[in-house]
């Protein structure tokens, strides 16, 4: 297992992350930490839970179940129609179809504006409120400006970039020369770390396993000021866009998630 730390004195900070990075087998359905990185943060957290709920007029609710029941009723009369025609009845289809729509104006009336001398029962200005689950993972993002201050500081930076970009991607499949095939991209273990305990902070919610959906990263600034000593960069930046793999819940929010 490789580790990075930057800075190297990221136990003066009072929080920092640490990434550990999981390989996953489908296939043996194993896990294996083969990454640890561990950056100073100054990340804020926002956290949005958006729910999934829709809310229709119950007048328009009710309006449709009037118009089924009509409907039924109509059908049923267009079946005495042709039952009336076939024994030579002189009842007309006009005017069955007049009492039809009469009858659903009279109860849709009834449904909408609350008549209770046909239905016995008043719908005013309702809502009916529908609830469909959370409308998906949470997401997060952290943005990073490394700016080297010594020798080595460097290629440690430029470790933690590839890294987070080499195991955000996919490994295709060895020998697939017919498809195009990739093995299951790596998973992100996240945890805001406490400086002086060295443990799990409790005070900053905690994070289910996450997939790494994107990462930006930039080398130099518009100036492109290099180190005289290689004519490497002042200044990186990166920006790193994880998504949880697990829905939360009410539960795992009084478990701390």
């Amino acid at each position: 297992m490789t580790q990075y730390v930057y800075p190297d004195n990221i136990t003066d900070y009072p929080v920092y992350l640490k990434f550990d990075i999981i390989k996953f087998s489908e296939k043996s359905k194993t896990e294996e930490i083969i990454d640890t990185i561990f950056l100073a943060d100054n990340n804020q957290i926002s956290i949005d839970e958006p729910q999934t709920w829709s809310q229709d007029d119950a007048g328009g609710i009710m309006k449709q179940a009037s118009d089924k029941v009509v409907g039924d009723l109509a059908t049923f009369v267009s079946g005495r129609e042709s039952m009336n025609a076939t024994e030579g009845m002189t009842e007309t289809p006009d005017s069955v179809g007049g009492a039809v729509n009469s009858l659903k104006d009279s109860v849709s009336g009834a449904f909408i504006k609350g008549g209770t001398q046909n239905t016995g029962f008043v719908v005013v200005n309702k809502l009916a409120l529908s609830y469909n689950g959370p409308s998906g993972q949470r997401s997060f993002t952290f943005n990073y400006k490394f700016v080297p201050k010594k020798q080595g500081d460097v290629e440690v930076i430029k470790n933690i970039i590839k890294t987070f970009r080499m195991r955000s991607a996919p490994e295709k499949v060895p020998g697939d020369a017919a498809f195009r095939s990739y093995e299951f991209p790596h998973v992100f273990e996240i945890e805001h770390i406490d400086s002086m305990t060295g443990d799990l902070n409790p005070h900053f919610p905690k994070f289910h396993p996450c997939i790494c959906k994107s990462v930006s990263s930039k080398f130099g600034d518009s100036t492109m000021t290099t180190f005289a000593e290689d004519n490497s960069p002042t200044i990186y930046e990166l920006s790193l866009s994880f998504e949880e793999i697990d829905i939360n819940d009410s539960n795992k929010i009084a478990e701390g998630f």
